[in-house]
């Protein structure tokens, strides 16, 4: 047995499990599952203090009792990666308890040759699987500060302007259009470290609905929406945070 080494617990989110259950009950109480059971689920990954309670919005939206595996898809923030990388290990370990990876998945998608595996250092100093505890697919999202977007000056705050920017993406995903959300970013540049994920989850939709036909019920539906700071200034900084679900209508 290998074990993933809970790294980033007591700085991103609390050693504690006490403490850590208490906060997530807490931001779980306060948020709706009206679109339950999720088939897939648009989360946040940055420290609890920031996206904890957005992230709770989407993570409300999922039936436990309805899950038989969960898929969490994310970008890497530490390796450069021409496609996609797997864990290379057996267990992951939080303050709650330890996850078990589901390895005979790993080395099925290991022998397809499209997939490469993680280093164990690779995977330990990544933030974002340690965030995110039928199939459940978790999508990351979260936009970055990596480089600077210009203020449309027609609205009268900076925040105005960068919500108006990350709900024209939002609407493109809602509509379930990878194209459409392909040609936003390049026109656009907003920088959402999520972007490649979100982007296989568009386009894993649009070949399911190819598969089973165009009428096919599913909806995505953004939940939530929040930013770290009302930035108000050129030199201020600001991350936005969504959170969002794929569910089939009745």
């Amino acid at each position: 047995m290998s074990t993933r080494r809970a790294s980033h617990s007591g700085s991103w989110y609390p050693s504690s499990a006490r403490e850590l259950n208490t906060k997530l009950e807490g931001w779980l109480s306060k948020a709706s599952p009206s679109f339950r059971p999720a088939k897939a689920i648009i989360a946040p990954h940055a420290g609890y203090t920031y996206c904890g309670s957005c992230g709770a919005h989407a993570y409300k939206q999922v039936d436990p009792s309805r899950v038989k595996r969960i898929f969490i898809l994310g970008p890497s923030h530490h390796k450069y990666l021409p496609g996609c990388a797997l864990s290379p290990l057996t267990h992951y370990q939080t303050p709650l308890y330890n996850l078990e990876v589901d390895t005979t998945i790993i080395e099925e998608l290991l022998s397809t040759g499209e997939f490469d595996k993680l280093e164990r250092d690779e995977d330990e100093s990544e933030h974002r699987p340690q965030r995110e505890p039928g199939n459940k697919v978790i999508q990351d999202s979260e936009r970055k500060r990596f480089k600077y977007t210009p203020w449309d000056r027609s609205y009268n705050h900076i925040y105005e302007s960068i919500e108006a920017l990350d709900r024209k993406g939002m609407d493109v995903i809602e509509k379930l259009d990878p194209q459409g959300f392909s040609e936003y970013l390049k026109e656009y540049g907003n920088t959402i470290c999520g972007r490649h994920p979100i982007g296989v989850l568009l386009n894993a939709v649009e070949i399911l609905r190819r598969m089973n036909g165009v009428t096919h019920p599913w909806t995505f539906k953004f939940v939530h929406y929040s930013q770290s700071n009302a930035c108000d200034h050129v030199n201020s900084s600001s991350v936005s945070y969504a959170a969002g679900v794929l569910f089939s209508k009745p």
